[in-house]
């Protein structure tokens, strides 16, 4: 009953196990994998050096960006105006927001291989247009750019809205008809009330729809051809082909080390300049300049008596 009280008295104790089952089942496996990309114990820097030499290795790393960061604007341009129909839906909003979350209730295996039916050659849309005489053959909707882009952007599209959607409902409508009452025309409203006020929820999508587009490897691999091949699909590749771990493992790292730099500098706090709570530093340099102002009232009040007796 003591050890309870005293682990009561200190939550952060309780934390441990989970801490440790992460650590032995994340932890350990990526620093023995970080390790042997260092050809560990000799450690150098010859796998990340010979993946930055190797011209193929560093067009297919920069071909993994592009991708990523085409599939995660085509998913705000998308997800945008989708959110803020959902947000101001009303009584409708609860069934638009289990319509964003159905196709999480499919594999994204079944819904990436869904599309090879639609867009083959004798799929839905060919098949369509054939019969409607607009094509006199078939349009080559599939493995190709067009494709991967589809397959993405349908996979993470909720990903894009929901985070707009919590942002978006919490803002105050009233300020909107407060910028219309001062005569601002709905679109001037629109780009100069609702849309710096949403800036948060479009930061947190962009970055959750661009880190998880960059470890991509189903739909590429299904629905691209030879030209759209991702650093996941080399990754793949050479575990396949190679027993050599070492330069395997020195992909993954730039993989993990191209994401955590995106997090790092798109991360950055935006919304103290569009009136949303600042960072906790912020909130403790004015703790701190509050208090010294305390401070400086507190010394004035006893030194009143003293400039009294000064001025007589």
């Amino acid at each position: 009953m003591t050890m309870i009280r005293r682990l009561g008295a200190r939550p952060i104790l309780l934390t441990v196990p989970a801490f440790g089952v992460m650590l032995a089942v994340f932890g350990i496996p990526m620093i023995l994998l970080f390790l042997t990309s260092l050809n560990a114990p000799a450690f150098s820097l010859a796998n990340y050096v010979g993946f930055f030499e190797k011209k193929s290795y560093v067009l297919i790393l920069i071909q993994t960006l592009k991708i990523s960061l085409v599939a995660t604007a085509i998913c705000l341009l998308i997800g945008y105006p989708t959110a803020y129909l959902i947000a101001n839906a009303g009584r409708a909003r609860p069934v638009l927001v289990v319509m964003v979350f159905l196709p999480w209730l499919t594999s994204a295996l079944v819904r990436t291989y869904a599309w090879t039916v639609v867009l083959g050659d004798n799929g839905l849309i060919n098949s369509l247009l054939l019969n409607l005489g607009f094509i006199d053959r078939p349009l080559t909707l599939i493995y190709n750019r067009f494709a991967v882009y589809v397959g993405m952007v349908h996979i993470m599209l909720p990903m894009m809205i929901l985070p707009l959607l919590s942002v978006m409902v919490n803002i105050d409508k009233s300020l909107m008809a407060a910028a219309r009452s001062m005569g601002a025309k709905p679109f001037t409203a629109f780009l100069r009330v609702f849309l710096p006020l949403s800036v948060p929820g479009i930061r947190s999508g962009c970055i959750l729809v661009f880190v998880v587009c960059l470890g991509f490897y189903i739909t590429p691999q299904a629905l691209g051809g030879l030209g759209d091949t991702m650093l996941s699909t080399l990754i793949n590749s050479q575990l396949t082909t190679s027993l050599d771990m070492a330069p395997t493992a020195a992909a993954a790292f730039i993989l993990l080390a191209v994401a955590l730099l995106v997090l790092s500098t798109a991360g950055v706090n935006l919304a103290n300049a569009h009136g949303q709570p600042g960072s906790v530093e912020q909130k403790i340099k004015s703790n701190r300049r509050l208090s010294l102002s305390k401070a400086g009232r507190y010394l004035g009040e006893l030194a009143t008596p003293f400039r009294a007796r000064n001025w007589s």
